[in-house]
């Protein structure tokens, strides 16, 4: 029997702001969703997670917290981690209640079985050149980035464009493109193990 292969990778937002999106690769088929404002976005991720029971997850938020917090040896930053200040990323301690809630939603996918990792979509965007086409700008710079990304992609994965709507979508589908990296060894881990890793 094939093996299914279903990925996923999260732009988390506020909890009921609805600027969270959550994009799945499975078998084939991009599948991007967003909840709608108004709607709990971390139950709304688990329900979504359990539904299409991806492998692999990628989160743009921080999953771990700087290792002098937990007396992790040669840890003394209580502000960052190496990989934070390596990939020049926000204290996670500034944004601690986003923190709070992506350590959370790990626990909870990992208790259901998957493999979570934490991702930066602004380092992958980096590298796809997107900074210099505009990315986080406006609606057009939007349009230009989407298409790129999806022109990208092996011409056999179904992926509509117009699923591409807004900047968070676009940020799941990078996060999603970095899990892909990760199930095919080819993503870069940045970091110590010990305190937590950023993978692009």
């Amino acid at each position: 029997m094939e093996r299914k292969q279903v990925w996923a990778g999260v732009s988390l937002g506020g909890k009921y702001t609805g600027d969270s999106a959550l994009a799945i690769y499975s078998n084939g088929q991009i599948l991007i969703v967003q909840p709608d404002e108004g709607v709990d976005s971390d139950a709304f991720s688990t329900q979504v997670i359990e539904q299409f029971a991806p492998e692999i997850i990628t989160i743009d938020a921080p999953i771990t917290i700087p290792g002098a917090l937990t007396k992790t040896s040669g840890c003394f930053d209580y502000h960052f981690r190496q990989a934070d200040k390596e990939c020049g990323c926000i204290s996670p301690m500034i944004i601690g209640g986003r923190t709070a809630r992506a350590i959370e939603l790990k626990s909870v996918w990992e208790k259901l079985g998957k493999e979570v990792y934490e991702t930066s979509p602004r380092l992958l965007a980096r590298d796809f050149g997107l900074r210099e086409m505009g990315y986080r700008k406006t609606g057009l710079h939007l349009r230009n980035c989407a298409a790129l990304l999806k022109a990208s992609f092996n011409p056999d994965i179904n992926l509509a464009e117009r699923d591409i709507s807004n900047w968070t979508r676009l940020d799941a589908l990078l996060a999603l493109m970095t899990a892909m990296k990760i199930e095919t060894k080819t993503a870069t881990s940045i970091g110590n193990p010990e305190e937590g890793l950023i993978w692009v």
